[in-house]
């Protein structure tokens, strides 16, 4: 029986290096990328670092980071590091909208930012802004520095392409690099969505 119980628990520590190896190489090169973005922006870029301080619970705990979420935080850190390239310009149509590659038009609402709808925000769900900022273009989290209507950190505004701070531009501006960080990093990119 000790035989049996040594030879399962023999083969089980087999079974688990390979995940270990795995977590620890996610370690590593989220550690290494996180490196690279404080060196490069600053340390509040990145934000919290899941790797040593663990994913913040809503009650205020932390827990170690899952295999999923380093994944997902090593492909952030990426992104900071190398932003996808602007999609192509959408050509303008004769009504004066301008057609995207979807072929549905889109229009220019009252605050210059382009709108298929009645919302300000365009087609990016409301999970983007209305928990962060509540609406207001000029909103600025004091613990985060993240500002504007999509609570953007500046970091990420500067990768993305945006200029000055994210709460004193444009809310076509705001909206439009909101854009690029949703077609990159999609809804992981808010912790609310």
């Amino acid at each position: 029986m000790i035989r049996r119980l040594m030879l399962f628990a023999s083969a089980a520590g087999a079974l688990a290096v390979p995940g270990a190896a795995y977590a620890d190489s996610l370690t590593r090169q989220a550690n290494h990328l996180r490196a690279e973005v404080v060196a490069e922006f600053g340390k509040r870029a990145p934000g919290r670092n899941i790797v040593r301080w663990g994913v913040l619970k809503r009650d205020g705990t932390t827990r170690p980071a899952n295999h999923a979420e380093l994944s997902t935080y090593r492909d952030i850190l990426a992104r900071i590091l190398h932003p996808p390239a602007p999609a192509p310009a959408s050509e303008p149509t004769s009504s004066g909208s301008s057609a995207s590659a979807s072929g549905a038009a889109t229009v220019q609402n009252g605050s210059g930012a382009s709108s298929s709808g009645a919302s300000s925000s365009g087609d990016l769900p409301a999970c983007t802004w209305q928990p962060e900022s509540g609406g207001n273009w000029s909103a600025v989290n004091s613990s985060s520095g993240a500002g504007g209507y999509y609570q953007i950190t500046p970091s990420t505004w500067a990768a993305y392409g945006g200029t000055g701070s994210p709460q004193s531009a444009s809310p076509a501006e705001q909206t439009a690099i909101a854009h690029k960080i949703w077609s990159s990093q999609g809804r992981s990119a808010w912790n609310n969505c």
